[in-house]
């Protein structure tokens, strides 16, 4: 509503483009520019809604308690994401970053007669064992989640240590784990190119992680050949050439971690139509095997809650405890027509 509009934002509202998922999708690729301002403006109507809600809610409420139902209701308030508005250059909820992975949950129960604030991770899964719990229904054996009544309740032990876990794909395929451990809290993401039974489809560029050198995998280009820029830590180590058909690729690196990073260089591609292999993006991508180039970022969000300072580098221990915890949840995939 206007009233609302009004109180985050003063004058007329920037030039802007509607902010539908399309153009969204388009700004986060590149193809649409978007101004600080517009950016700015996004943020203060989405704050708008987030004051219009909570009168809404407190309305709510009041009727509720009204009709002097209070003592008999569960509420629970929360949200299945956060919004982006260029933190991590990208709008929208598309990436696994702080901004958009936490979110409110509040629970107001008759049992609890004060508020109360809980450190732990709990994910947006536990909601559904919770409120079973609460009203009382046995939970279906190998049900997902876990039941947040302790906490409810105030008898759960805290400071245990507790994790949350996210995944994302958009081009490339990203999960995170969020991982607390008495007063510090941590998130390792990690990306790894789209996934493919022979072996991943990279398309453009992939950068990865690596300890130390060589690298050795197998590659080949789609249809004809390509050229792949090297980099190693931003700067040029050379340019590989991928054909049609699997190639051994041999690249020596400097000792130590380095982020290492691939990027196929093309100044056009036939369609694939035109040799009759129907549309395929392929064409503009490279494939490898006997290799997954995985990439890693490491947030200490204790200090550091909007994910801005890597830490990959410097916190080897914490970083490959987590990196187990995550590799543990690597599910493969299910054949065609299977169950899910």
């Amino acid at each position: 509503p206007l009233k609302y509009r009004q109180r985050f934002w003063s004058g007329q509202p920037p030039a802007t483009f509607e902010s539908s998922g399309e153009n969204l999708r388009r700004v986060n690729s590149g193809d649409l520019e978007i101004s600080p301002e517009t950016v700015e403006y996004f943020r203060a109507m989405y704050d708008a809604s987030i004051r219009y809600t909570d009168d809404v809610l407190a309305g709510f409420l009041a009727e509720v308690e009204a009709l002097g139902l209070m003592d008999e209701i569960t509420l629970v308030v929360t949200s299945d994401h956060g919004e982006e508005f260029w933190e991590h250059s990208r709008m929208a909820h598309t990436q696994v970053y702080p901004e958009s992975l936490l979110v409110p949950l509040l629970i107001l129960h008759p049992g609890l007669q004060e508020g109360r604030r809980v450190a732990e991770v709990v994910e947006s899964v536990d909601l559904a064992p919770t409120l079973l719990e609460l009203a009382g229904v046995d939970l279906p054996d190998g049900f997902s989640g876990r039941s947040l009544v302790p906490f409810v309740e105030n008898r759960a032990e805290t400071g245990r240590g507790s994790q949350g876990y996210a995944e994302v794909f958009d081009v490339e395929f990203v999960r995170t784990v969020v991982a607390q451990d008495r007063s510090r809290r941590f998130q390792l993401v990690m990306v790894e190119p789209e996934w493919d039974p022979v072996g991943p489809w990279v398309r453009g560029t992939v950068t990865f992680d690596v300890e130390e050198g060589p690298v050795r995998f197998e590659g080949q280009s789609f249809h004809e050949p390509r050229q792949i820029q090297v980099e190693v830590d931003g700067e040029p180590h050379g340019v590989q050439e991928l054909r049609p058909g699997w190639q051994p690729v041999e690249i020596d690196l400097p000792a130590g971690q380095r982020t290492f990073r691939l990027t196929l260089t093309s100044d056009g591609c036939i369609s694939p139509a035109e040799v009759g292999d129907g549309e395929d993006d392929r064409c503009l991508a490279f494939q490898v095997r006997q290799f997954m180039p995985r990439r890693f970022e490491l947030y200490d969000l204790v200090a550091d809650p909007l994910a801005e300072h890597d830490l990959f580098r410097q916190e080897s221990e914490i970083r490959q405890r987590l990196a187990e915890r995550l590799l543990a949840l690597d599910w493969e995939p299910r054949g065609e027509g299977e169950e899910r």
